[in-house]
């Protein structure tokens, strides 16, 4: 059999385009009639370029080059080494929109997913379609058949996996039946297809073919391979393969089933091929291209007036035989069985090391920061690098900084389109679709920067302020200048909308065409651009695919997002050659100086399975990939990028401010050269780490000297000191205490506007009313307790505040959406509820150990006393409420001051009668609450703080002593912003120099 191997140091694909050379006897007629499938386009590309070199730039038809993982029929047909004997049945593929439609569907038909008899709803079913079809597709990439899970005995699994078993067997056998009547089929069962025809139809006709870089782990794959290999004419060169093991420890990886070993996939199709590792071929007997070390050793001696000294050096062209040999050796060594790893112990000292760095990072941002100089630094000494990763947040972060360094790279992770402010525009309009044209709807569109309308600013305000007491877009009848004095521009839209009609349930491409025509009438056509242009194109393509596909219309918002979500848009491909930013599968084969392997943490490099339908032990019995295969896959790509050059392993010890885990794969870096190495030389994989590190610091040291505000600072004296603070102050004093300074000592205020204008305290104020009257009314009377009757408070409250001038008709708007999830609220705890207090003010007064005294005061919205003798506080918020972390960690203590108050001070029944206290000392604290009341994307929510509380309020009372004799001392300081934090929200900004 025609099976080869390239060595790992050198250019693989540059090996490879040399070997098809030589075989075809360097004949260009010859090289024209081979063809060669890769495992990616990206490495086509590239090895068409190295074909191109070969050439010297003279004209030269190239060999058929393609991916074997993306054949299609037209390929297919076009490839004059292949003779069908009949025609091919293809079915047409599905599009991914219309299947997940599909299979959102059979997920809200199915009970066995239900919890509670209630019905599974759209985001859901969506989100749990998406997770479903990637172990569809598992199914078809690796050959199982729907009908394995038959294998797995119902009795041998929890209830919770009998009841997926049984939905799995419910889908798979629906999902099947659905397909087959439309005749359609899905992409990857197409394309397994087509591999099928491909093996048992080849007849090569004296043409040579090339099958290379693929570990075959996909059954079709694998029976190419070996259908093509029956043939002398083909060819197939293996990827990556471990020169320091032998047959036998391909052997025993197989009896002990290592199957998470970087060779286990070599392992295991070198099995099915039925050929031993000592029958596979070096390719590189003969010529050996230069090695990315060869070509900087060359460099190096060529010209020995380099730029400036390299802290680590590479050896002299004489020296690189021995370092490579001794490279391969240590990456063989450090991806060793756990079993054998007892046998670093005696292996010698030895100076591979040398280019080998780990660098740690604190965080993501760090990480991207330490990567962008190590680049930075690689591209002053002419080396092209790759930055190899799967973490995509990291990926764009780098871009986001290569960027500052005017370094362009060819980057394959590109932007979700729902992630683009072209996505976000689109999905505004859907918005406005799925609200039936509500006016709010309408304002985000028409205020959105790639509209036109956003040039006339003040015609929106106009819009969003004054008398349009109506709920829908189609009810302006009337919109001459009397009733509506704003703009043409907003006119002519208004006109154009009333004419779009959409029913309660629609086509999706009714909807979708809705939706693009609305953008032409709203679009600024300067923002037109290839973004834009590329997702409407998107959009009618679903359109077209999705034809008599219906939803209702409420819900086309959600579904258009999550269709957006899966959209890529990638920006500047192929600028720059120097500098790559790739996944691990996409820098398979290719050849770079530098690379850095980055976001080097468990779970992210290795990948864990995607798989959460089956469990280990089903995807086992089924053949299906476990997580054992994801890091077989992930550690072959490690170690076969080890050898390229240069190393730089960076990892974060937090992503998203969560504990990060360092890969396995760095362990077990590190673990090796600690073992064979004393002290100073371990350091080396450090040292450049630690170079860069310092760089970063000395930078940022810099920027801050550099841009660093004068900070405020203020030092009253003793006696004008304020001795009372407020809850709600507490949080500010902490942000920035120079509003403390400015409100409680210096006693400003802000002066009202002369022409008033409603604030989002106005509307804060005007919500609290509405809640405290609609509870005194109704005092937990379940009759009382209705949606009509708080609709007609929020009402007649409006009138009065409208009276005041401080009053936007949105309000209403936003109160009619509030009172459903309000009145349901109040409708489930009134059964509960023994009394409760509206708006009554407390204050606590702490005796501090310098015997002064410090008066904590609160106003707390609510107090439900239950009759199982509990109490909870609650706080209603129009705006965000605090993280529950903040309020842990005492960073936004409001609630925990409110339950020191009620724990040890007092509240009263009437805060103009402190008599009238509210006993609460026989009661417990069950929780503190904030009331999310803010219509945004995240919804209405109930944020219930209930864990430890005796301890919380306990640390509380500590710190607020803590907090009181620093604002009673004479010494203490008032800063503003000390942590250089701009608040949300202060009235103070020009007296701090930062307005």
């Amino acid at each position: 059999m025609n099976i080869y191997k390239i060595n790992a140091s050198e250019n693989y694909l540059k090996a490879l385009a040399q070997f098809v050379f030589e075989e075809c006897r360097g004949d260009y007629a010859a090289l024209a009639e081979c063809t060669i499938l890769l495992p990616t386009k990206r490495a086509c590309l590239h090895l068409k370029n190295y074909f191109c070199e070969l050439a010297k730039n003279k004209a030269a038809i190239l060999p058929k080059i393609s991916s074997i993982g993306e054949t299609d029929e037209e390929e297919l047909a076009l490839d004059n080494f292949l003779n069908f004997g009949e025609e091919l049945e293809l079915k047409r593929v599905i599009s991914n929109e219309k299947r997940l439609i599909i299979t959102a569907e059979l997920i809200r038909q199915s009970k066995e997913l239900q919890i509670d008899e209630s019905e599974i709803n759209f985001e859901q079913s969506i989100k749990l379609a998406k997770s479903l079809l990637q172990l569809v597709d598992d199914f078809n990439r690796y050959d199982v058949p729907y009908k394995a899970l038959e294998v797995i005995l119902p009795e041998e699994l929890s209830v919770h996996n009998q009841k997926t078993l049984n939905f799995l067997s419910f889908f798979f056998k629906k999902y099947d039946e659905i397909l087959n009547k439309l005749n359609l089929t899905d992409q990857i069962s197409r394309r397994n297809y087509l591999i099928k025809k491909l093996s048992g139809n080849l007849k090569l006709k004296n043409k040579k073919i090339f099958i290379a870089g693929t570990t075959g782990t996909m059954s079709g794959t694998r029976n190419l391979i070996k259908q093509a290999l029956t043939n002398e004419n083909c060819y197939f060169i293996l990827p990556y393969i471990d020169s320091n093991l032998k047959n036998s420890d391909f052997e025993e990886l197989l009896l002990h089933k290592d199957l998470s070993n970087h060779q286990a996939h070599i392992a295991e199709l070198l099995k099915f091929l039925e050929v031993s590792v000592e029958e596979v071929k070096d390719i590189s007997d003969t010529s050996i291209p230069l090695s990315p070390w060869e070509r900087d050793g060359v460099r190096a001696e060529n010209n020995s007036t380099s730029q400036r000294p390299h802290p680590n050096p590479l050896p002299k062209v004489e020296g690189i035989q021995r370092i490579l040999n001794e490279r391969k050796k240590n990456i063989s060594n450090i991806m060793l069985p756990a079993s054998k790893v007892h046998s670093w112990n005696n292996i010698k000292e030895n100076s591979a090391s040398n280019s080998i760095n780990i660098v740690e990072a604190e965080n993501e941002i760090e990480e991207a920061k330490l990567i962008s100089l190590i680049v930075r630094d690689k591209f002053e000494e002419n080396k092209n690098c790759a930055i190899i990763t799967n973490n995509k947040s990291l990926a764009k972060k780098l871009q986001v900084l290569l960027n500052n360094y005017g370094i362009k790279g060819d980057a394959s992770f590109g932007r979700n389109l729902n992630e683009l402010k072209e996505g976000k525009f689109i999905l505004k309009i859907a918005n406005l679709i799925s609200s039936d044209f509500k006016i709010v709807e309408l304002l985000e569109v028409l205020k959105d920067s790639m509209s036109i309308s956003s040039n006339f600013k003040n015609d929106l305000e106009y819009l969003e302020n004054k008398n349009i007491r109506i709920n829908n877009v189609l009810n302006l009848s009337d919109i001459d200048a009397k009733q509506l004095k704003i703009c043409d521009e907003i006119k002519n839209i208004i006109l154009q909308l009333q004419k779009v009609k959409c029913s309660s349930s629609a086509k999706i491409k009714d909807l979708i065409a809705h939706c693009i025509e609305i953008a032409g009438y709203v679009i600024d056509k300067s923002n037109v651009n290839y973004i834009i242009e590329e997702a409407f194109e998107i959009l009618r393509k679903i359109s077209n695919e999705i034809e008599g596909e219906a939803i209702e219309t409420k819900i086309f918002a959600k579904f258009l997002n999550e269709i957006l979500a899966s959209k890529t848009i990638r920006e500047n491909l192929y600028i720059n050659n120097k500098l790559q930013i790739l996944t691990p599968i996409e820098a398979r084969l290719l050849d770079f100086n530098c690379v850095v392997l980055a976001g080097l943490n468990q779970d992210i490099w290795p990948k864990s399975s995607p798989n959460n339908w089956l469990s280990e032990s089903m995807l086992s019995k089924l053949s299906l990939p476990d997580d054992e295969f994801y890091i077989s896959a992930a550690a072959h790509d490690f170690a076969s990028l080890m050898h390229k050059g240069e190393i730089y392993l960076t990892y974060s010890n937090l992503i998203d401010c969560k504990v990060a885990i360092k890969s396995q794969f760095i362990n077990r870096v590190e673990t090796y050269f600690e073992t064979i190495a004393n002290s100073s030389n371990c350091d080396d994989i450090y040292s450049e780490g630690k170079r860069f590190k310092n760089y970063l610091r000395q930078m940022e040291a810099e920027n801050i000297i550099k841009y660093e505000p004068e900070i405020i600072r203020v030092k009253p004296p003793e006696h004008v000191r304020a001795n009372k603070i407020s809850a709600t102050a507490i949080d500010k004093t902490l942000e920035n205490p120079y509003d403390f300074y400015a409100k409680n000592i210096l006693k400003l205020r802000k002066l009202d506007r002369l022409e008033k204008q409603p604030e989002p305290a106005d509307y804060g104020n005007y919500v609290h009313q509405v809640i405290e009257d609609f509870t005194n009314f109704h005092k937990f009377d379940l009759e009382k307790i209705t949606i009509s009757v708080f609709s007609d408070i929020a009402v007649t409250l409006f009138k009065s505040f409208a009276n005041k001038g401080v009053a936007s008709d949105l309000w209403i708007l936003q109160m009619n959406v509030l009172a459903p999830w309000l009145v349901e609220i109040e409708r489930k705890k009134a059964p509960l509820i023994k009394n409760f207090y509206s708006e009554v003010s407390g204050e606590y007064t702490l005796q501090l150990d310098n015997g002064k005294t410090f008066t904590l005061t609160a106003k707390a919205d609510r107090i439900e006393i239950y009759k199982d003798g509990t109490y909870r506080i609650i706080d209603f918020k129009t705006g965000e409420p605090p993280e529950p972390k903040k309020v842990i960690e005492l960073r936004k203590p409001q609630l925990l001051v409110e339950g020191l108050i009620a724990t040890k001070g007092s509240f009263f029944e009437n805060h103009h009668n402190n008599d009238l206290k509210i006993n609460l000392s026989t009661y417990k604290v069950a929780a503190l609450e904030y009331y999310r009341l803010k219509n945004s994307a995240d919804g209405f929510e109930v944020i219930s703080i209930d864990n430890d509380l005796g301890e919380l309020i306990a640390k509380t009372e500590t710190e607020a002593e803590f907090l009181a004799k620093q604002l009673l001392d004479s010494e203490t300081e008032f800063l503003a912003l000390p942590d250089g934090i701009m608040p949300q929200y202060s009235d103070y900004l020009h007296l701090m120099r930062v307005s």
